[in-house]
């Protein structure tokens, strides 16, 4: 090393033990920011790779000050097939920044990946050839000044419309690029511009709309697959070996001059490219190719005799008639599923495939047949060599997913030909199987058998019945494949019995109606027998009700001011488009029925103004646009609606919404409802969001300028108290980049400022009224970042009349710890107020009330005299729930009006609470947290819920209050409980002390929660509605569980282990256990305890019946001694227990034992050890006996003996 560098170092050192950094006062040649902190904390930790042309030292600085680090070439690995370079790993402090100082003219390999960067800028570097910036989250890159890359990936960042990736076109060596899964590339981006390309790797690039590789010669590799690519030219591309298009736009391709290819994906299956079909495809003279995916096209044939080297082969989802597949010997796996080919077509099994997939479509037939049919089908199922076999099937709309084979009685077969023989209700369908084709049957399609006599009458498909006022009907009706050229004729009959003729032109919604007549009762649509309704319209006719459930074949359905009540669409599958807006429905339900008539291909849904407070759409949904404006929709759950762009959810009562899966959105209304907040992904491609009349403050409205269109003026009044001393405006301050709030107090009837001081503020957004009299006024507010809010639009507070403090106090309790925590209020009326004291000091804190209950969160201090007041006693609060506010006494007793009562965590002890006096009307009351052990009352015959959990009771009679429906009394010292509750449904003990409890006067008791108790028996007979069940965790036994075989839930597992003690050292009996409800028990012995491995199979170190120890009737011999020994009881009524014993030492007696080999020099007797003789021998004969221990007793006395 040179001496100027040593001495460079040196100095280095000193600086850095000085505390400062030499390298600091240069320019970093890499800044990057990480969100590494932001996921992991303190405790994060990552790691990069650079290299350099020859070996220089960089310093790091990770936010802790600089680390001096050498940094070596990149080099080649040849074993691994990767690059070993100089791996850098940081810690990072909360600012998340990294800073790498050195000379930029010898970096000239850099990889990132998985780094968690947002942000990255090297502008000095201009030596690098390989660059991996992969698995990040970029939301900008430029890379225009590196002319000298050769290796480029930045897959996997996002990036955003504003801040595209750059890759610049300067770069003449550029041979590898990987751009897969990226949100925005600069669409000047060109192929053609790097002509020493080999790989461009581009999956799912939406945003990339063109690919011109014609200036890559060298091409090898060119995937594109979910691109934004319509098409492709790589006739330029001679040596390209591998080319993805799969799931984009391209319908056509010329291969001719790529005479290289081994591998071409083509297919079009996902989401959004089921439209995009090829043809046709030309596979001459492509000896090279191996594999071949061209699913999801239209190809009706597919020649690949020119392809001897294909090995997979992927065509399903076509329209193929036949594959001949004789010039391909090498090919492993084949799969030609959904085409249209049959077993004389279909290619035969070879052994050597691996996989074969081959089901079919099925058999086109006609809609029904006579009886006496003949169905022939040997040109299809018939193959020389084979035997085919035929089955008549039938099933019914309403189990769609269950077949029954029909008896012979109904068919005959032969020689591949169907002679039907007797109607049948439901559809029918063929099934044929090939001893060739084992694994895949062939099917027809459904079809129903009629008599003779039925043939060609009209079916009714749609019955409506109308408001008695409707006389004059007219309807929209549009049948599959009518269009004006072909038009098709339905019937309608208005009530008296005859059919009228009507024609349908187009398959979807006509113009104008195309039936009008005069109605006598309900009226019915008919189709033909050959035609299928596809689309329905009526429009401001009211109707009392509709029966769509035969008309499963419509795709437009249009049914709006009409007042309809009801709708039922269960069986509608094939749903495209639903206006159902301007009607009374008041729950609205698109889901599948019997997992199998999901509303698939539902795009487009309008059911705005109805009444709407529930809807559920389908799990697998395919909807672009949906509008339920105008309903009264508390919660809407927007999971799964990946595809939706125009979302309209105005005028309803959402409080929250979440945006996270609306991975399309484009439109966004949601208006006119109670939002606070709402989070706007980086993602989401919104074009125009509406979020007015919600009740947004400056503080929580997202910022102008991210989306083009955005309203967010007027909000929802801010809502202060009909009268009031004071106002907290506080949460509509907002100060943006030195931006702040304006307030304004106004005169409520003229809109004139109110007179100079009669309005004071101490603090940002907290106001006092020092002129009681004042009269009604508001706050009008005003920010320069929205400057929307303006005129009538500002936003501003509903009107308060100023008032003195009140002096009515309605609660006062003792804090004994300053400390953060909550308090849930509600009240009689929207706009009712209380006031705080919480210091003791006169200074209140106001909160505004609503009739629905709001969360508070507030700052107790120790040793206060907390005062609550309301201006009086008609202020009526109905919710008063304070959680971790720890109290040493409180005096609730000035309530009048509370529904519920809670005060959770408090502290409290017996006696330190005065109970409000409208404990005769109290519903709900919460003492949970408390270290209470009896309560201070005996009457509250209106309640409902009672929580004690986490207290110290030991006894508890909850028998007074009859109207109790659910008894929390969990996490105490409960000893005994009295239960005579007749309405009670629900009831918590667990984790107690309880041995019994006597559940014979709570019939209605439907969830029952036991676990950790010390119960080993329990009745439940009188409580037939039990549907949960929780005993786990007590000492109940195979002898004593109820076997709950009526109970949904029931939980009884993880019971106390049973405490045994060997008899004479070596006999366990167990007999208690032998059989639970009538079924026998199984007993296993371990050495130690046992576990549960990988598969969640019970193992371990067990013994061996016979062997080691015997067993009859649950009582065990040992055979021989063991030490820490247990045995597991399982059975079968209740497989959810592994009944244990505690664990035991055995020591079978050994005295006078001796092994049997051959024979016995005595003629003897031989016992086991229950004292029956089971068998004798002769001198010199050896017993026939199983291994176990005996007693011999022979002429010389009796011994024990071991036989094994």
């Amino acid at each position: 090393m040179k001496l100027t560098s040593i001495i460079s170092r040196m100095a280095l050192a000193g600086a850095m033990t000085m505390g400062f950094l030499t390298a600091s006062a240069e320019e970093p040649i890499i800044t990057f920011h990480t969100n590494v902190y932001d996921n992991t904390g303190e405790t994060n930790a990552f790691h990069f790779y650079l290299g350099a042309k020859e070996p220089i030292y960089v310093d790091v600085d990770c936010g802790f000050g600089s680390i001096e680090t050498e940094v070596g070439e990149a080099v080649f690995d040849s074993e691994t097939g990767g690059i070993s370079a100089t791996v850098i790993t940081c810690t990072v402090s909360e600012e998340g920044m990294v800073r790498i100082y050195g000379d930029a003219s010898k970096i000239d390999y850099i990889d990132m990946e998985g780094c968690y960067i947002s942000d990255i800028s090297f502008p000095q570097l201009t030596e690098v050839e390989i660059i991996n910036l992969s698995y990040n989250e970029l939301n900008a890159l430029d890379l225009s000044h590196m002319t000298k890359l050769q290796s480029i990936d930045v897959s996997r960042n996002p990036f955003t419309a504003e801040t595209p990736l750059v890759i610049g076109a300067n770069k003449p060596d550029l041979a590898i690029l990987d751009i897969s899964i990226i949100d925005y590339i600069d669409q000047s981006f060109n192929l053609s511009d790097y002509p020493a390309m080999r790989s461009f790797l581009a999956w799912s690039v939406r945003d990339l709309k063109t690919i011109d590789p014609t200036g890559c010669p060298y091409l090898l590799q060119l995937s594109a697959d979910l691109s934004g690519i319509s098409s492709i030219d790589v006739s330029k591309n001679p040596s390209l070996m591998i080319l993805n298009v799969a799931d984009t736009k391209v319908t056509e391709l010329d291969l001719s001059n790529n005479p290289y290819l081994t591998e071409l994906y083509c297919g079009h299956r996902a989401a959004g490219f089921e439209n995009y079909k090829m043809t046709s495809l030309d596979l001459s003279n492509k000896s090279e190719l191996q594999r071949l995916f061209c699913e999801g096209n239209a190809l009706t044939t597919l020649d690949v005799s020119g392809c001897p080297k294909l090995i997979n082969l992927s065509c399903t989802n076509n329209l193929l008639t036949e594959l001949n597949i004789d010039a391909c010997p090498n090919i492993a796996t084949l799969n030609v599923m959904n085409n249209l080919m049959d077993f004389s077509t279909l290619p035969l099994p070879r052994e050597t495939f691996n996989e074969y997939y081959y089901t079919q479509c099925p058999i086109a037939m006609a809609r029904s047949y006579a009886v006496g049919t003949k169905l022939d089908f040997s040109d299809k199922v018939l193959r020389e060599g084979s035997v085919t076999q035929a089955f008549l099937f039938q099933v019914s709309e309403e189990s769609p997913n269950t077949a029954e084979m029909l008896p012979e009685d109904y068919y005959s077969y032969e020689n591949g030909t169907i002679t039907l023989l007797k109607t049948v209700t439901d559809s029918v369908y063929v099934t044929f199987i090939n001893d060739i084709f084992q694994d895949y049957p062939m099917t027809t399609s459904k079809f129903l058998v009629k008599e003779e006599s039925e043939m060609g009458k009209p079916n009714p498909v749609i019955d409506l019945s109308f408001y008695p006022t409707v006389k004059q009907v007219s309807l929209s009706v549009g049948l599959q494949g009518a269009t004006s050229e072909n038009p098709k004729t339905f019937k309608v009959d208005f009530g008296n019995g005859e059919l009228v003729d009507f024609t349908a032109t187009t398959n979807e919604l006509p113009l104008a109606p195309n039936v009008t007549g005069t109605r006598t009762g309900h009226v019915i649509i008919y189709m033909p027998e050959d035609s299928d309704i596809s689309a329905f319209a009526i429009n401001g006719q009211r109707l009392m009700s509709v029966d769509l459930t035969r008309a499963i074949t419509l795709a437009y359905l249009s049914i709006t001011d009409c007042q309809l009540p009801t709708i039922n669409l269960t069986w509608n599958r094939c749903l495209r488009s639903l206006d159902l807006s301007g009607n009374k429905l008041s729950t609205l339900d698109l889901s599948e029925a019997n997992g199998s008539y999901g509303k698939n291909v539902l795009s487009h849904i309008n059911a705005s103004n109805n009444a709407l407070t529930e809807v559920e759409l389908s799990t697998r949904t395919a909807i672009l646009s949906l509008d339920l404006s105008d309903n009264n929709i508390a919660e809407m759950s927007l999971t799964k609606l990946s595809s939706l762009t125009d979302l309209n959810l105005s005028g309803n009562k959402l409080t929250e919404v979440s945006l996270t899966d609306l991975e399309a959105i484009e439109t966004l209304n949601l208006s006119g409802n109670q939002l606070t907040a709402i989070q706007l992904l980086d993602y989401l491609p919104l074009q125009n969001f509406d979020i007015s009349s919600n009740n947004f403050t400056f503080a929580t409205l997202p910022l102008p300028g991210v989306v083009a269109e955005y309203k967010y003026a007027p909000q929802n009044a801010i809502l202060l108290p009909d009268m009031a001393p004071t106002a907290n405006l506080s949460e509509c301050y907002a100060d943006i980049d030195g931006q702040t709030t304006s307030y304004r107090w106004v005169m409520d009837a003229t809109g004139a400022d109110v007179p100079a001081g009669s309005i004071t503020t101490a603090c940002t957004g907290r106001f006092r009224f020092t002129d009681a009299d004042l009269g009604v006024v508001r706050c009008e507010m005003t920010h320069p970042v929205f400057p929307d809010f303006k005129g009538a639009d500002v936003l501003s507070t509903t009107a308060v009349q100023t008032a003195e403090m009140p002096t009515h106090v309605f609660a006062t309790f003792t804090t004994t710890e300053t400390a953060e925590a909550t308090l849930v209020l509600a009240a009689q009326k929207d706009g009712a107020a209380v006031y705080i004291d919480w210091e003791g000091t006169g200074d209140v804190e106001q909160y505004s009330l609503q009739t629905s209950y709001i969360s508070f969160a507030v700052n107790t201090h120790a040793g206060a005299e907390v005062k609550c007041y309301s201006y009086d006693e008609n202020d009526a609060v109905t919710v008063f729930s304070a959680s971790d506010i720890k109290m040493s006494k409180i005096d609730a007793s000035p309530m009048k009006s509370l529904i519920n009562f809670s005060l959770i965590n408090a502290g409290l002890e017996n006696g330190s609470i005065v109970y409000p006096s409208c404990m005769n009307t109290l519903e709900e009351l919460s003492l949970a947290g408390n270290n209470l052990s009896k309560l201070d009352f005996t009457e509250a015959p209106a309640l409902v819920m009672l929580n004690l959990n986490s207290n110290a009771f030991k006894t508890f009679d909850a028998s007074a209050f009859k109207a109790l429906t659910n008894l929390y009394v969990a996490y105490n010292e409960l000893e005994s409980v009295k239960l005579d509750n007749p309405v009670m449904w629900e009831c918590a003990l667990v984790n107690n002390a309880l041995e019994s409890i006597d559940l014979s006067k709570v019939p209605a008791m439907r969830q029952l929660f036991l676990s950790y108790n010390s119960l080993s028996t329990i009745d439940i007979s009188a409580i037939t509605k039990l549907e949960s069940f929780y005993i786990d965790r007590n000492n109940f036994t195979f002898a004593t569980l109820p076997l709950g075989s009526d109970i949904t839930t029931y939980v009884y597992s993880n019971q106390t282990p049973l405490v045994v003690t060997p008899t004479d050292g070596y006999i366990v009996d167990l007999s208690s256990q032998k059989e639970c409800h009538g079924v026998p028990t199984t007993y296993t012995w371990y050495i130690d305890s046992p576990y549960y491995d990988e598969n969640d199979n019970l193992v371990g170190e067990n013994l061996y019946e016979g062997e080691e120890y015997t067993i009859k009737d649950g009582v065990t011999t040992f055979i021989k001694p063991f030490t820490h020994i247990m045995c597991v009881m399982t059975n079968t009524a209740l497989p959810d227990l592994l009944l244990y014993t505690d664990f035991i030492d055995v020591t079978p007696l050994q005295d006078s034992i001796e092994e049997v080999i051959a024979s016995d020099s005595q003629a003897a007797r031989w016992y086991n050890l229950s004292g029956v003789c089971v068998a004798e021998t002769a001198e010199g004969q050896a017993p026939s006996l199983a291994p176990g221990i005996y007693v011999r007793v022979t002429a010389s006395g009796a011994t024990k003996v071991l036989v094994d």
